[in-house]
């Protein structure tokens, strides 16, 4: 008996170095993966400024609301061309929350000329 027991044990530690080396590995991919993501985002941001284009990388979606509301003045009008992208972030939403008056796409019952503004 003793002597199961101590196998009990053994394969139990063995299993948790096992499942905790398989949860670092998946982490250190994760992490790998965001760092091949962020040098992808910063080479393209590089690429566009060196063609005179304003352009910035946010980690996060917060961040790049926050960085949006800052370079957006709160008395302009904006026009969301269906980006998606803004979608998900909710830009329009968080637009018009603060006074600015947003033409979008996705709204329904705008006329031609509201779209094209």
């Amino acid at each position: 008996m003793p002597r199961q027991q101590g196998a009990i044990k053994y394969s139990y530690l063995f299993r948790s170095k096992k499942d905790n080396l398989k949860k670092s590995g998946e982490m250190q991919m994760k992490n790998s993966a965001m760092e091949n993501h962020e040098t992808t985002a910063l080479q393209t941001v590089a690429a566009l400024e060196k063609n005179r284009f304003k352009a910035s990388y946010c980690r996060t979606a917060a961040e790049a609301l926050a960085r949006l509301e800052k370079l957006i003045p709160p008395e302009a009008t904006v026009g969301i061309g269906g980006s998606v992208t803004l979608q998900q972030l909710g830009v329009e939403k968080a637009l018009e929350a603060r006074g600015n008056t947003v033409y979008s796409h996705s709204k329904p019952g705008l006329s031609p000329e509201e779209m094209m503004a």
